[in-house]
């Protein structure tokens, strides 16, 4: 059953796995109307500055308030659901229940994710989220598991599955400008995912290749980095896992 569904105008040619359907609802005994989901669509309009705002008032017991984040294409097993969230400042969350859940259609699938364990902060992050086989949808929800006389507000800003990241191995390479620089290899991706290879944050070979080998750098230290993207999408990117110094 969908409550109050907002569709996002975004359109998605590449099946990136992003949002374009959510909808909101509340549960329980008593619910007040300060309870509720607010500028559900802002959650998947494609801008992390806007966000979706959940608030579970103070007072109940028992009380459930939840957001659903459709999907439009069916997510492969190994992909990961990347949950941007942040918190409202000033909380205490020993009275609720945060959680995501993935589903596919109607089903539950995987474990759900403990959210008040991802460490949420006032600012906005990327928490990824494996449920480790096929979905369609994320429910976010927040319970109130006993009486508390604050309220909990939880900011939803986007959700996204994208292939598992690859690695390389860690570690500083150096040489010394004019020789042959080191060949990098990734390891750990799924077929039909594009590498691609930045140097500083910025993108420097995209393809299906699994190696790399940076050329024309001058002299300094530099970042090596790689992330798993499907064809025509936006990478989640991994954190540099190397670093390279060419001496003079």
């Amino acid at each position: 059953e969908i409550y109050h569904a907002s569709p996002t105008t975004t359109f998605d040619p590449s099946e990136c796995g992003t949002a374009w359907l959510t909808s909101s609802k509340t549960s329980g005994t008593g619910v007040v109307p300060q309870t509720a989901v607010l500028n559900e669509q802002y959650s998947i309009d494609a801008n992390s500055s806007n966000f979706s705002t959940v608030t579970l008032a103070g007072g109940q017991q028992n009380v459930t308030v939840s957001q659903t984040i459709y999907f439009k294409t069916l997510s492969v097993t190994t992909d990961i659901l990347w949950l941007d969230l942040s918190q409202k400042a000033g909380q205490t969350a020993s009275s609720y229940a945060v959680q995501a859940q993935a589903y596919n259609n109607s089903r539950p699938v995987g474990a759900p994710l403990d959210l008040l364990t991802v460490e949420l902060t006032t600012t906005r992050n990327s928490f990824p989220f494996t449920p480790g086989a096929p979905f369609d949808r994320v429910e976010i929800s927040v319970k109130a598991t006993s009486n508390g006389s604050n309220p909990f507000v939880l900011y939803i800003h986007d959700a996204q599955f994208a292939p598992p990241q690859p690695t390389i191995a860690a570690g500083t390479y150096n040489y010394c400008a004019g020789q042959s620089p080191p060949i990098y290899t990734a390891t750990g991706t799924v077929a039909g995912a594009h590498y691609k290879w930045l140097i500083n944050g910025a993108t420097k070979q995209e393809s299906a290749s699994s190696s790399f080998s940076p050329a024309s750098l001058g002299p300094g230290t530099y970042e090596i980095s790689v992330s798993a993207v499907k064809p025509g999408c936006t990478e989640r990117v991994q954190a540099p896992e190397t670093s390279i110094t060419v001496y003079p």
